[in-house]
């Protein structure tokens, strides 16, 4: 025997479904996180920044200049 469903029961179902295999994707990425020990060593986050392995006498290139040494090609036509 066939159940007729409704628009709205279908949606529900549907929401239901989605929320579980949410939910599922969740608890699988945080079981994989504890087992591969992401969390071990969470005073590291703190430090990431000041260790940026730049010389404090070197600062870095800006991003439309030619990096340290190159010549930079013009390509300005003489008229």
């Amino acid at each position: 025997m066939m159940l007729a469903l409704s628009a709205e029961t279908g949606l529900l179902i549907m929401w239901v479904v989605f929320s579980a295999l949410a939910l599922l994707a969740v608890i699988a990425v945080f079981v994989w996180a504890i087992r591969t020990r992401q969390f071990r060593n969470q005073d590291r986050a703190r430090y990431l920044a000041l260790d940026s392995k730049i010389e404090d006498d070197q600062t870095p290139a800006p991003p439309d200049s030619p990096a340290s040494g190159e010549k930079k090609e013009s390509t300005d036509v003489p008229a």
